[in-house]
């Protein structure tokens, strides 16, 4: 048997990191990366196992572990600048961090390799709060397309509306932002018949945008 064989030890790596067993993952890992300093997979799984570990301690160790798993993602981005997992980690390390636009980068790298809606929605979400509206709607309508109940697409779609609405001229194009708030609250509700919340701000949106459109036809 090859005592040092690469998949074997990333695989471990894997295995441990299953079970919740960070520090025993972090080794096998690090076992791997010392004869395969190139191997990405199990650079960003000792990154991983350190965020985790970071997200479960209290400073100092949580920003002490954040910081190593920023290093090992650094090093990860190096050998894989587009490698859609290592930059998934460091944009929640940077929105962590709050650096906005470093996370609004990472997503978009990891999106143009694979745009899954999980990722196109962290996308919009900060899209939104960094006031980038138009490329917000983009992501979160290509969220939907992709996968139609991922319910956080249609939470930050409803927080886009909010968020927007507020910063368009009345009338009909505020009807239109209201109108992605409507598609958000009924998916919402399709996902979660029960939830009253949005049942009662489907009816207030409806109003809302019964009374800008009229308000558009005016002007």
């Amino acid at each position: 048997i090859q005592k040092n064989y690469e998949d074997a030890m990333c695989n471990l790596g894997v295995s441990h990191a299953e079970l919740d067993e960070h520090d025993q993952s972090i080794a096998a890992f690090t076992q791997c990366v010392s004869y395969y300093p190139e191997n990405v997979k199990a650079t960003i799984g000792i990154a991983a196992e350190l965020r985790d570990k970071a997200d479960k301690a209290q400073d100092p160790e949580r920003s002490e572990f954040f910081a190593a798993a920023y290093e090992h993602l650094q090093q990860a981005l190096k050998l894989a600048p587009y490698h859609s997992t290592a930059n998934d980690h460091i944009a929640y390390i940077y929105t962590k961090r709050g650096d906005s636009q470093a996370a609004i980068d990472a997503w978009r790298k990891s999106v143009s390799r694979s745009p899954k809606a999980d990722r196109l929605a962290n996308l919009g979400l900060l899209l939104v709060k960094g006031g980038e509206y138009l490329e917000a709607i983009e992501m979160l309508k290509r969220a939907r397309a992709i996968d139609p109940d991922h319910q956080p697409t249609y939470v930050f779609l409803d927080y886009l509306c909010d968020t927007y609405a507020r910063q368009v001229e009345p009338g009909t194009t505020r009807a239109e932002v209201y109108r992605l708030g409507l598609i958000a609250q009924k998916n919402i509700l399709r996902l979660n018949p029960k939830n009253a919340v949005a049942a009662a701000k489907i009816d207030v949106l409806l109003e809302l945008i019964d009374t800008e459109t009229r308000r558009g036809q005016v002007e």
